[in-house]
């Protein structure tokens, strides 16, 4: 069964769904029709996955999404399970109807700041300072 990964956060800014991965610090943009699957997720199998994205976009490049889907799986933004938890997250991001090709972007120019203080988690100190090696 294909879930999301239970360590992620997103948020939608215009059609870029800007998605981090608190585990490693990496985030992603991801933008098109894809996005769409995501807040079906979870399916539970990747024949059921096709299904769905050609009953909602009939002139979907299946190519197109198959090679997004396989950078999803190979990122672990998509894991596949035997059971689904309890808490697992669930998405509702608002897409638009018309079908569009689907782009994930990876960046680690933030990962060591993701790494140390994931959710902006700040005291009365401030940010957290790295300590230098040097």
């Amino acid at each position: 069964m294909y879930i999301l990964h239970h360590r992620l956060t997103a948020d939608l800014f215009d059609d870029e769904l800007v998605i981090a991965n608190l585990d490693t610090g990496l985030y992603y943009t991801l933008s098109g029709s894809i996005i769409e699957i995501l807040n079906q997720l979870p399916i539970e199998n990747i024949i059921e996955i096709e299904k769905l994205i050609l009953s909602l976009y009939p002139d979907a490049d299946i190519t197109n999404f198959k090679s997004v889907f396989t950078r999803l799986l190979e990122e672990q933004l998509i894991v596949n399970v035997d059971k689904i938890e309890a808490d697992q997250p669930k998405w509702n991001y608002n897409t638009k109807s018309s079908y569009q090709n689907s782009v994930l972007n990876k960046y680690a120019d933030m990962q060591d700041l993701l790494i140390l203080d994931p959710v902006h988690e700040i005291d009365e100190e401030g940010w957290p300072v790295v300590e230098s090696s040097s």
